[in-house]
């Protein structure tokens, strides 16, 4: 294959197959084959200096490709991202199918180039259409989660060296969607924190596994649900009394003390086990491990049969294909256990987020929900601040408990 070199504006040196072969194909002479080569190199390097568009540069690649030949091997978009799924975990394949599937029906039912065109042929603007057209079905997260596995298929298609450039276009989501349904958002529920109450009943009286999985979730800083479904023994140190692993979402690595009343939970789990499973909760583990849907809507179900989440019997009418979604699920550990460690004034803000997880106060922020009462102990605060003569000090405040 003949390849393209250029300089960078920083000096060095860029190097990339034209996919033409030096050879030429199907009684296209060697000169000529040569000639084509210098065209895509032409027109690889005008699009890496920034002198024209991928989708410019795109059409005479396409015109190159055709009378040379050298496309021959490229996949449709139906056979790449066919080809490209079975290559990740379960769950990020559940995913990938689902973001594949509703890209290729897409572009069956709405684009007139259909999901059988060359790879090399799909532009920035057919998947600003998708994204458009999603926008008005689905939330911008499952949105988001679509763009996220179509971009690692086109950038492997650029590692592969199947495109010069990924068609994935730049864009903000939220603004898109904004701007495509003045409607998107006003309907989204604000997740609520469980009550003191409601843990307590929770971890003593909901059935196994689900009461131990809710007292690890609560004493572990409110860890997801797929985090505590697939924790394993060997995460767990009894001698130190730690429990190490790396979140599923972010990677991050926690290093989270035990607490005693975990401890002695986690004790009488491995007794019944007698050491005989890899996970602490081995079903939950293995129905999660293979994308099961129904993990998170059991709980939910629990929630609502044991009264913690009311029973609509009147569900609101969302645009789309948007679901309704409950005010409380198991992602509300999280938002209890930030609301009861950021409502007590012994808790320092960097503590609060090395117990959940967090990176920054910005996102813990959003998992905070101060009641009433809260607000008002920090409005006494300032106001006896305000009013108080000099050189007297504020009785302390009690300790908040969850």
């Amino acid at each position: 294959m003949w390849y393209a070199t250029w300089k960078k504006q920083n000096g060095t040196t860029e190097k990339k197959s034209t996919k033409v072969p030096v050879k030429g194909r199907d009684g296209i002479s060697a000169k000529q084959s040569k000639a084509y080569a210098q065209q895509v190199a032409d027109s690889m390097e005008r699009i890496a200096k920034g002198q024209t568009t991928y989708t410019q540069a795109a059409d005479a690649l396409r015109l190159v490709a055709q009378a040379s030949g050298m496309g021959v091997a490229m996949p449709t978009v139906r056979d790449f991202l066919t080809d490209f799924q079975g290559q990740a975990s379960p769950k990020t394949e559940k995913n990938r199918r689902r973001a594949f599937k509703s890209f290729l029906a897409w572009m069956d039912e709405h684009s007139d180039k259909k999901a059988d065109i060359r790879l090399d042929m799909l532009t920035k603007a057919d998947i600003m259409a998708y994204f458009k057209h999603e926008l008005t079905l689905v939330s911008v997260g499952t949105v988001g989660l679509h763009r996220t596995n179509l971009s690692a298929a086109f950038n492997k298609a650029v590692d592969d060296e199947l495109l010069v450039r990924s068609p994935m276009p730049r864009l903000n989501l939220v603004k898109l969607g904004k701007e495509v349904n003045p409607e998107l958002g006003r309907d989204k529920i604000k997740r609520l924190p469980f009550t003191a109450d409601e843990l307590r009943l929770m971890v003593t009286q909901f059935p196994a596994p689900w009461c131990d999985m809710s007292l690890v979730a609560a004493m572990t800083g409110g860890q997801r649900i797929g985090d505590i479904c697939c924790l394993r023994w060997d995460c767990i140190d009894f001698v130190s009394g730690s429990l190490c692993f790396n979140t599923a979402k972010t990677d991050k690595e926690m290093d989270i003390p035990m607490h005693s009343l975990l401890r002695d939970r986690l004790l009488a789990i491995q007794a019944e086990q007698r050491g005989q499973e890899e996970y602490v909760f081995p079903n939950m583990a293995r129905r999660y491990m293979r994308g099961d849907g129904s993990v998170s809507t059991e709980f939910t179900s629990l929630l609502k049969a044991w009264g913690i989440v009311k029973i609509s019997t009147e569900k609101k009418a969302l645009k789309g294909n948007r679901r309704n979604v409950s005010p409380k699920s198991f992602h509300s550990f999280r938002h209890s256990v930030v609301t009861a460690l950021r409502t007590n004034s012994s808790i320092t803000a960097d503590l609060a987020r090395a117990i959940v997880g967090h990176d920054s106060e910005e996102v813990e922020r959003q998992y905070c929900t101060a009641s009433r009462d809260d607000k008002m102990r920090g409005l006494d605060i300032i106001a006896q601040a305000i009013s108080a003569p000099e050189k007297t000090s504020m009785p302390p405040y009690p300790a908040r408990t969850a």
